[in-house]
């Protein structure tokens, strides 16, 4: 976020921006859960998907969304791993 100083407007303070995207819940219903994983491997292998958050689904934080990110969100769901590789 780029915050100017406007010539009649002065600056007032600190921006903060924060976001509240779970890891893993690409629909953004608030649970991880088998549909997300479903979308992030339909999205890994380049069919289209309209309601997937990007931020959400690159569950590894290795830059890309791939079928691995698909498979820890179902190891999450099943309850094989308890957190993902990054925040």
């Amino acid at each position: 976020v780029t915050v100017t100083k406007y010539e009649r407007m002065p600056y007032l303070g600190t921006l903060t921006v924060t976001s509240n995207i779970l890891k893993g819940d690409v629909d953004g219903n608030g649970t991880v859960d088998i549909v997300d994983a479903q979308k992030i491997g339909t999205y890994a292998v380049g069919l289209p998907v309209y309601d997937l958050i990007p931020e959400a689904a690159d569950v590894d934080c290795d830059g890309s969304i791939t079928t691995v990110d698909a498979l820890q969100v179902n190891q999450m769901y099943a309850g094989l791993i308890s957190a993902f590789p990054c925040p």
